[in-house]
Order: C-alpha cells, then structure tokens, then sequence
C-alpha cells in the first residue's frame, strides 16, 4: 500500500504538476521553463526505464538515482541562474519546485535503501530473514516479489503479502 501511495505522488509530482505548470501563462517564461525541463526529463526517462526493466531486465538503482541527480542539478542551476525580482514574482511557484527537489531526494533515498536489499534486474529480494522483510517494510517496498521456493507455503503460494509488523 505505502508503495502505490508513493508511486502514485511521483507520478503527479513529477509529470502532472510540472506538465501544468510549464503551461501556465500566468507565469514568467524563465519559470515555465524550470518545470518544462522537469517535465521533458522524466519524459524521456520514462520509456528507457521502461525498456530496460521489461525489455533487457538490466535495470539498476544507480541509474535512477543518477538521473534524479542530474535532474536535480539541472533545476538548481537554471532556478540560480533566475533574477530575483523574478523569484520574488513567482514565489508560489518556486515553492513547489522546491517540493518537488526535496521529492527528488527522497526518492534517491529510498532507491538506494532498495538497492541494498533487492535487485529489480533479479525481481527479488537478495537478503531474505524476518528482519529484511520488517526494513522493506519500514521503507515502504512491501509489495516485492519473493523469488526462492523456500518462501512459499505449502500450497506453493507466494508468501509476498506477509502480514509482518514493521516494528520488532
């Protein structure tokens, strides 16, 4: 559940939010194109990630940490390179950008946290024990899959929803 929360926030945050505001009329074009550029990376992002998880399954964290860094340098340079009158005009807007930096690096978090105890080239959880279930769970990737037949119950039913508290 906190993991389709999440995925569902990144996907307005990152494409519905800059999409609108990068169209907006009411702002100046200097901060229009800070969320066009935000807009246009995850754009292109996206079918890449895409083929290269479906496709070659040679999708790593790094590469997704990499862009959101890359992205989030690319913001902060254009949003320095803004005048301050102009910073002053589209304050409100600004704001969300800076919601949408802090988003960038709590998603770097999380994929790096998820790096340490899966692999999405693999589709499974590398670690396995009772504590590795409690900290996915505590970073919200609850819904992994398990992969090794071990971690299916007697019926050979996939053990994926276990009901594991995230506190020990």
């Amino acid at each position: 559940m906190a993991k389709t929360l999440w995925l569902n926030y990144m996907l307005i945050a990152m494409y519905i939010v800059p999409f609108f505001l990068w169209q907006e009329k009411t702002l100046a074009p200097a901060t229009r194109s800070l969320f066009g550029w935000q807009f246009a990376s995850f754009a292109l992002r996206a079918p890449i990630e895409l083929w290269i998880i479906f496709f070659t399954r040679g999708w790593r964290c790094a590469y997704g940490i990499a862009h959101d860094l890359l992205t989030f340098g690319l913001l902060a340079i254009l949003r320095w390179r803004m005048s301050p009158e102009l910073a002053r005009r589209d304050f409100a807007a600004l704001r969300v950008l800076t919601l949408l930096q802090i988003t960038l690096f709590v998603e770097m978090f999380m994929a790096w946290e998820f790096s340490k105890l899966a692999s999405p080239a693999e589709g499974g959880i590398q670690q396995t024990g009772l504590s590795c279930r409690r900290h996915l769970l505590r970073c919200g990737y609850a819904a992994l899959p398990l992969r090794k037949p071990s971690q299916l119950d007697r019926r050979g039913h996939r053990l994926s929803r276990l009901a594991v508290s995230p506190f020990p």
